[in-house]
């Protein structure tokens, strides 16, 4: 947190894919910097970036930026190689000196938070002299993205230091952590302002609009209501502002999974909020495309096999579609057999390939490929030169999407009235169609779960999981387990199978992260989580 630097980084059009990447070092300090809205426009486009644009390890678009998401049941990792990181949050054992949880986490937020705060400050000082309704719209940009880092922040650490200003002095190196409470009022206060003042459509795609704010407020309630506030009266909030934007928003479902994540089709109807980014050849310098690619790529393709999907969890996964999709369990490689069947690759060379089969990949597991348009061609073998094996992706990151906020409504709704109603298993029943294969309105399908057949409480777990199905990969599924306090459970189902143990028992003390030890250092009144030492 010890910088007084902000890099204002300039774009053309969309924010992030811009070919023309200039930086501008303006100092925090200089006072000088707003003087019109083109100035704070430039501002905020370079807190956008500071989300994906900083070296490899400090991009929300990398590997490293899910470490302390890894005790969900969803992804484990390697045994060895330079999986330390990720292997501590996976078999519960991390530490306060765990390098990408300071520098991909904690500092990587803070920085979206100071340069956040620093261009609402600049918008203050264009007051009077411009028009008020223009600087109010543009800067709700800010506030959301301060929200969301913060709303990040707290679920994994709990009480952090609330910094609502940029001057840089003796007093931000000594700040406090504050109640987790007190930091949930800053990110509504913040997402509200964005709701209040942001447009319904932006007139470029990839800037924040006044739905995601909603859609985000609705998810923000929804886990107030869980662990560790544990404040029930939130559901009513996150029930009306999901039906908010379901009833009103310009969203719908589109009736295949996998376009959702196609770069063709980024700009599709259920996207609230992505993401968007490119890869270096076509921004021309910066960090600015997805590395997820790579990271979630079995060594067969060139991958670094960063993360990959639990035994228990691909099991557990609900045939159909979606699951097709999500995840590779075979793989095309070349064949001796001239009696199995060819294809006459680009370099006119006959290839005769079989299929194996996950159990026989290096690691044994199958690996998650949602990210992987345009960086891998099912048609070709594992060995064709012509295989895609690039670092980066363009493809954007779903950061919201309506089928979240549908089972979102699903469960506030259920947790509100005490017994789920009818729309409620309806917006289920359409995901759990669509992960199948079906058409989402297709009412009757063996996909159905009958309305009225569950318990409120048993109706819950149901949307829950369906959440973990829906969304994997997609930085979701260990804040439900913690909110929802059943880490214990899902990791209990572990396969016998995994080189990676969990303990028999997991304390819950698990459930946030530590400090940052370096940031301790630096500050020592930030104080350590419980179960962490001193």
């Amino acid at each position: 947190m010890k910088s007084s630097l902000i890099i204002i980084l300039t774009v053309c059009g969309l924010m992030f894919s811009c070919v023309d990447l200039e930086e501008e070092p303006v100092n925090q300090l200089r006072t000088n910097y707003f003087q019109d809205l083109t100035s704070l426009r430039t501002a905020i486009n370079g807190t956008y970036r500071m989300l994906i644009s900083d070296v490899w390890e400090r991009s929300v678009q990398v590997g490293s930026f899910r470490v302390p998401l890894m005790g969900a049941d969803d992804f484990t990792t390697l045994t060895g190689s330079n999986k330390e990181e990720w292997r501590q949050f996976d078999q519960f054992y991390q530490s306060a000196s765990n390098t990408r949880l300071q520098r991909a986490t904690w500092a990587l937020l803070y920085d979206v938070i100071r340069q956040a705060t620093w261009d609402i400050e600049g918008a203050k000082s264009l007051e009077g002299s411009f028009d008020q309704n223009e600087i109010d719209e543009m800067v709700a940009e800010s506030y959301f993205l301060r929200a969301w880092s913060y709303f990040w922040l707290v679920r994994v650490f709990g009480d952090v230091p609330l910094i609502t200003e940029t001057t840089v002095d003796d007093a931000v190196y000594n700040v406090v952590r504050t109640d987790d409470a007190l930091v949930y009022d800053l990110i509504i206060a913040d997402f509200e302002f964005a709701e209040e003042h942001l447009p319904p459509v932006q007139p470029s795609y990839g800037f924040i609009n006044q739905w995601a704010a909603k859609a985000y407020l609705s998810e923000v309630h929804l886990t107030m209501a869980g662990w560790p506030l544990n404040l029930t009266e939130h559901y009513v909030q996150a029930q009306d502002y999901a039906k908010d934007v379901i009833d009103n928003g310009p969203f719908s479902l589109v009736s295949d999974y996998a376009s959702i994540f196609s770069v063709a089709n980024e700009d599709n109807s259920e996207l609230i909020w992505s993401l968007s980014l490119c890869p270096i050849q076509a921004c021309g310098s910066g960090y600015t495309g997805s590395w997820m690619a790579k990271a979630t790529k079995p060594a067969e393709l060139s991958g670094w096999q960063d993360m990959y999907i639990e035994l228990s969890f691909f099991e557990r996964y609900p045939d159909g579609d979606r699951k097709d999709f999500n995840f590779l369990s075979r793989l095309k490689v070349l064949s001796k057999d001239t009696l199995d069947p060819y294809y006459i690759g680009s370099d006119d060379k006959k290839y005769h390939y079989t299929y194996k089969d996950y159990t026989n990949f290096t690691t044994g597991h199958t690996y998650l490929k949602k990210y992987w348009d345009g960086f891998y061609d099912s048609a070709l073998v594992a060995e064709d030169p012509q295989q895609p094996v690039e670092a980066q992706s363009a493809i954007d990151l779903p950061m919201m999407r309506l089928a979240k906020v549908y089972l979102i409504y699903a469960e506030a709704e259920a947790q509100v009235s005490g017994t789920p109603s009818a729309d409620s298993y309806e917006y289920l029943n359409q995901i759990r169609r669509r992960g199948k294969g079906y058409d989402p309105s297709a009412v009757g399908s063996d996909a159905d779960i009958t309305s009225g057949s569950l318990s409120k409480d048993d109706f819950v777990r149901a949307v829950v999981d369906e959440k973990g199905w829906e969304l994997v990969g997609e930085m979701n599924r260990w804040f439900d387990l913690i909110r929802t306090e059943r880490v214990e459970e899902v990791n209990a189902l572990r396969s016998p199978s995994e080189p990676l143990s969990v303990p028999d028992v997991i304390s819950k003390h698990f459930y946030l992260a530590p400090i940052p030890s370096t940031e301790r250092a630096i500050n020592p009144n930030l104080t350590q989580n419980p179960g962490y030492g001193e």
